[in-house]
């Protein structure tokens, strides 16, 4: 599945200025040897030096996507909150 956020959207989700080192916990996750490799071509093919701010992107993105998929819009172009869970 693929999902088109534009770069506009990536810089907001990026910007992370005023968060002080305090603000900030520490997550250590382990991973295999090519699941590694995928995470690092797939942060180098969006121009980050950084694991760490390529993750914080994908978490802000997924957490849109799901946040997004909570409404939907009604036949008259308004946005509606959607009862119960579509699995």
């Amino acid at each position: 599945m693929l999902y088109n956020v534009s770069n506009e959207t990536i810089n907001f989700i990026d910007d992370i200025k005023g968060i002080t080192m305090t603000e900030i916990t520490q997550v250590n996750i382990s991973v295999d040897n090519e699941t590694l490799a995928i995470l690092e071509d797939m942060a180098k093919e969006d121009g980050f030096d950084n694991r760490s701010a390529f993750i914080r992107r994908l978490i802000r993105m997924e957490h849109k996507r799901r946040e997004d998929q909570r409404f939907e819009l009604t036949p008259k172009g308004q946005m509606a909150l959607k009862i119960g869970k579509d699995k």
